[in-house]
């Protein structure tokens, strides 16, 4: 059984009642804010890795409405365009 590495954590762990900081406009571009059933996630794509389709569980979203988002943060990330 694999456990997950001291760094990883729970995105619940970050539930909070507060206002979220503004990221800035590279933070902004580079971590695009997404909605997921109301509740706002940044999307860290400097992190961005692969995942095993067998590790992944159910769909919880449809992030199609942030497709120009991410296309951007990932155009950003590889080309800083």
């Amino acid at each position: 059984m694999m456990t997950s590495p001291a760094w990883r954590c729970s995105l619940r762990s970050f539930q909070s009642t507060r206002a979220r900081p503004a990221i800035g406009l590279v933070g902004g571009r580079l971590m695009p804010v997404v909605e997921i059933g109301g509740r706002e996630f940044v999307l860290l794509m400097p992190s961005l890795t692969n995942v095993p389709v067998t590790k992944l569980r159910g769909s919880v979203g449809d992030l199609r409405a942030f497709r120009d988002r991410i296309v951007d943060a990932i155009d950003w990330t590889f080309m800083s365009i």
